[in-house]
């Protein structure tokens, strides 16, 4: 895993608010207070006036640590992004398929950081979802239209999410555009969750997680996915 992979899932992590994000919030916490503790008796400063002076520092700089995580945390994607843009160029894509607003959000950054770095910048082009709520058919319905030219062109089209959680809204997209199109497009996602029964092309974050994203994740999901994890066994656990 990379430098920037490791960032962006740390504060990925940071910023879930779940249990994990507790754990890794206190890990980082009693590590700092653990070395300032361990330079202060280096130093030959002792005394409980001082230890106590550190521990409400460090709590203090923790909690703005995290607001500033949360405030820049699209700059991180932005500088995720950036470190991936290779893996965009050398596809030279005439146009990038957005995933709803969190994937336009995404797509629009890098159109703009492959016109910073090879002068080039995509077409964005928004698939449309709208919930639908019948039954054994809830979920959602995608809707995506190429331009004439493009349709008939052989140029390289990506598609573009924020999140992949179970993965059947990009299963649906993909068969909509083989059905119209006769082609299948490679995929990017910001973040993928190791549930996910589609396999995206590129990700930046494997995790369970969405607390990178700035924005607040779409309640209708909550069913949808609470259905596939019943029905889908749990990944092996790493040995």
């Amino acid at each position: 895993m990379s430098s920037h992979n490791k960032v962006l899932t740390f504060a990925n992590s940071i910023l879930s608010g779940g249990r994990k994000s507790i754990l890794a919030f206190f890990t980082l916490l009693s590590t700092v207070l653990t070395l300032a503790l361990a330079s202060l008796k280096l130093a030959g400063v002792e005394g409980r006036p001082a230890y106590l002076a550190v521990a409400i520092s460090l709590c203090v700089a923790s909690f703005i640590l995290f607001f500033v995580l949360r405030s820049l945390s699209l700059s991180l994607i932005a500088w995720g992004l950036w470190s991936e843009i290779d893996w965009f160029a050398i596809r030279q894509p005439k146009a990038l398929i957005a995933v709803g607003p969190g994937g336009a959000v995404i797509a629009g950054l890098i159109a703009k950081l492959l016109n910073r770095s090879r002068k080039e910048e995509p077409l964005v082009i928004v698939a449309n979802r709208k919930s639908r709520h019948d039954g054994p058919a809830e979920g959602r319905e995608v809707h995506c239209e190429l331009p004439e030219a493009l349709a008939k062109s052989q140029d390289n089209v990506i598609i573009v999410t924020s999140e992949v959680q179970t993965g059947r809204t990009l299963t649906e997209l993909r068969d909509i555009l083989l059905a119209k199109y006769g082609r299948e497009f490679e995929t990017f996602s910001l973040i993928v969750s190791p549930q996910s029964g589609y396999h995206v092309s590129k990700f930046i974050i494997l995790s369970y997680d969405r607390g990178l994203l700035p924005w607040p994740d779409d309640p209708s999901r909550f069913s949808q996915l609470r259905a596939h994890m019943t029905l889908k066994a749990p990944p092996p656990r790493r040995t």
